[in-house]
């Protein structure tokens, strides 16, 4: 899910990616980017770069979560989103 909407949103908006680790973040985004700039060449307004969680939150207006089920609760814990 969190690929799709990725590279739909990336045509227009910029568009952070999150992890734990800064490497796996920006290998992520950069997967997703060429992804992106695939479909739509030189059409693509927006970025997709990769941060950390908490740098990747501060920087959004909206933030969606895309953890695999059994790792929602315990990842937006750690990250403040639920309390």
């Amino acid at each position: 899910m969190g690929t799709g909407l990725t590279i739909r949103w990336a045509l227009k908006h910029d568009v952070y990616i999150g992890s734990r680790s800064i490497d796996r973040a920006e290998v992520v985004a950069s997967r997703l980017f060429n992804l992106a700039r695939g479909f739509y060449q030189s059409d693509m307004e927006g970025s997709i770069t990769g941060l950390l969680n908490k740098d990747a939150i501060s920087e959004s207006e909206i933030v969606v979560v895309c953890f695999p089920p059994e790792a929602t609760i315990e990842a937006a814990r750690a990250l403040s989103i639920i309390l």
